[in-house]
């Protein structure tokens, strides 16, 4: 039945809430608990549970209480969920994701397996438009239609969402031209695909002491050939990596440089207090505001102060929303002095911090 999804999470919450766990606000799928003998944080995919605790004592009491209400099996330690490979560094504290059986398959799936890797994403300075029927002539429009551009844009969003931040820009590119797509588009997506070939033994790494929060924001302003609206996107570090991350076109035309950045702030300011109340409400406060990294002094200046409100009347209220978090001290804008200068530096990848304890016993089951 259509209802049926509703019915079990309904279910499940009611289940979870007996046993003493917390359903966080933020996050509807997380539920949290701690008690004299540990701290468990559970996630739920459908119908795959995901548990983090603080002992083996706490995470197999977790899984009788499991067992005394649904039939599960037991997949023990994490290895790979929801497509996305689990390896744990225990010496090095330290838990490494990877989607390389994902990236081979699309390696294969496209024939790039003999294809040479290169070492970008995407060509610096690319700029796409959308196709239209009139601009090509018909024996194109017929030899385009077989190439399986939209498969292949769906498997590389998969894989930037998952565990590859540094392809968010060209998949955003990409996945705007869907049903108007051209040669220079296939080749561009392809790209893609061989820029993985290379990188595909790179690891996302979570892990070390620190639990510091850092936001990153950019703009490309009037990037968009075809209507003229900008680009923006955020990062944010949990310690030394990234674990959360996007790109989109803004939802508004920026009639400045300095609007398209202060437009892109907004949505990280909206994403760092997500966030900064999901860690609060597994009992990891974060001290002090949060800062954001912007490249635009204007766009800074505006957060804290509403010294242009001359020049900036025509920006719609809510995103002044910024504005008020930084004034309430809750997010710290500043100029960013730090060059990045690839998502992943090393084979691990970017380190960041899990944000759970030190000794952690992780377990994937499935009803």
């Amino acid at each position: 039945m259509k209802q049926s999804g509703r019915i079990w999470n309904k279910t499940l919450n009611d289940q979870m809430l007996s046993w003493g766990f917390t359903r966080l606000s933020c996050e509807l799928c997380v539920y949290y608990q701690q008690s004299p003998t540990g701290t468990i944080v559970t996630a739920v995919h459908v119908d795959d549970f995901l548990s983090i605790s603080s002992s083996k004592v706490e995470n197999e009491r977790f899984k009788s209480q499991m067992r005394s209400t649904w039939t599960i099996s037991d997949l023990g330690p994490v290895h790979l969920v929801v497509g996305i490979a689990v390896q744990h560094e225990r010496a090095t504290k330290k838990i490494l994701l990877s989607q390389t059986a994902l990236i081979d398959k699309v390696i294969s799936m496209f024939g790039q397996l003999h294809t040479a890797p290169i070492s970008t994403p995407m060509d610096p300075g690319l700029k796409l438009r959308c196709i239209t029927h009139d601009s090509l002539p018909a024996e194109d429009w017929a030899d385009l239609s077989k190439y399986p551009y939209r498969s292949l844009v769906g498997c590389l969003l998969y894989l930037s969402i998952g565990t590859w931040p540094d392809i968010s820009y060209a998949v955003q590119q990409l996945s705007q031209f869907l049903d108007s797509f051209s040669h220079l588009h296939w080749n561009a997506a392809i790209h893609v695909v061989q820029y993985l070939k290379r990188m595909r033994e790179l690891r996302l790494s979570l892990g070390g002491n620190s639990i510091n929060l850092l936001g990153f924001t950019d703009s490309d302003w009037d990037n968009f050939l075809d209507t003229r609206w900008s680009v923006g996107g955020y990062a944010f570090s949990l310690g030394s990596g990234l674990i959360s991350w996007n790109v989109q076109k803004e939802k508004t035309v920026g009639a400045s440089s300095c609007e398209a950045e202060y437009v892109a702030a907004f949505e990280a300011a909206r994403e760092a207090v997500w966030l900064r109340t999901l860690l609060n409400n597994i009992d990891m406060p974060t001290q002090g505001p949060t800062t954001i990294l912007c490249n635009n002094n204007a766009s800074i200046t505006l957060s804290g102060d509403p010294l242009l409100h001359a020049c900036i009347k025509h920006i719609d209220i809510k995103y002044h929303f910024l504005r008020k978090c930084v004034q309430s001290k809750e997010l710290a804008v500043t100029i960013r002095i730090l060059q990045i200068k690839g998502i992943h530096p090393s084979k691990e990848g970017c380190n960041r911090s899990s944000g759970y304890p030190t000794r952690t016993t992780a377990s994937l089951f499935r009803m």
